[in-house]
C-alpha cells in the first residue's frame, strides 16, 4: 500500500512535470472575434447611411477622447492649467457636498421610505 506522503510527493512531481500557468501572466494576442455590432442579424440589414452614421459617431467619440487626453497632458505639464483644474475640482466637490447635505436634511424631514414623519405619528396613534 502506498502511503499518503508518497502520494502527495507523486502528485507534486506530476504537477511540476505538467506545468501550471494559473499565476503566470497571459500573453495578449489580438482578438479575431468581431463585435456583435459589426455582425449579427440586425447588422446585416443596416443601410449604407446607417453604417456611415455609425462610423461617424465612432470617429467623433474617438476625437473627443483624444481631446480629453490632450487636455490631461497639457494640465500635467502646465502648472497654471493644473491650478485651474484643481480649483474646478474643489468647486464641484463642494457643490456635491452641499447637495448631499440638502438631501440628508430632506430625508430627515420626510423620514424613511418617503413617508412624512407626521403621517407616521398619526398611523401609530
Amino acid at each position: 500500500m502506498i502511503s499518503n506522503n508518497t502520494l502527495s510527493s507523486l502528485l507534486v512531481l506530476v504537477l511540476l512535470a505538467i506545468g501550471s500557468n494559473a499565476f503566470a501572466p497571459m500573453i495578449n494576442t489580438p482578438s479575431t472575434s468581431v463585435s456583435s455590432t459589426q455582425i449579427g442579424l440586425f447588422g446585416l440589414f443596416q443601410s449604407p447611411e446607417e453604417k456611415e452614421a455609425a462610423r461617424l459617431r465612432k470617429e467623433k467619440k474617438i476625437e473627443e477622447e483624444e481631446r480629453a487626453l490632450e487636455l490631461m497632458r497639457e494640465r500635467r505639464t502646465n502648472p497654471e492649467k493644473m491650478e485651474e483644474y484643481e480649483e474646478d475640482v474643489l468647486r464641484r466637490r463642494t457643490y456635491m457636498k452641499n447637495e448631499k447635505r440638502e438631501w440628508e436634511k430632506f430625508e430627515d424631514k420626510v423620514g424613511e421610505g418617503g413617508v412624512y414623519i407626521g403621517e407616521k405619528k398619526e398611523k401609530s396613534e
